[in-house]
C-alpha cells in the first residue's frame, strides 16, 4: 500500500472472513466506524461482511499480507 494510500472500501458476502498481517510499515484498518492501528507484525482477523478499508497514513510504503476465506468452499 503506497505512502498515504488507501484501498477501496469493501463489504464482502456474509460468511467471508479476512486475515491481515502487516509485514512492513503501518496501516489503519477501518471497520465500519472503528479504527484499528496496525504496525509491523500485527494481525487482524475479522468478518469481511463489515464495511472495511485499509489506510496508510505514513510517509512510506506498507506491505500487508491478506488472506480471504469464504464459508461457501
Amino acid at each position: 500500500l503506497n505512502a498515504h494510500g488507501k484501498t477501496e472500501r469493501a463489504q464482502l458476502e456474509r460468511g467471508t472472513e479476512k486475515f491481515l498481517l502487516v509485514l512492513d510499515g503501518a496501516v489503519t484498518a477501518m471497520l465500519d466506524q472503528k479504527e484499528y492501528p496496525l504496525a509491523a507484525n500485527d494481525t487482524l482477523y475479522f468478518d469481511a461482511s463489515i464495511p472495511h478499508q485499509l489506510v496508510n497514513t505514513a510517509g512510506k510504503q506498507a506491505r500487508v499480507f491478506c488472506s480471504v476465506a469464504s464459508a461457501k468452499f
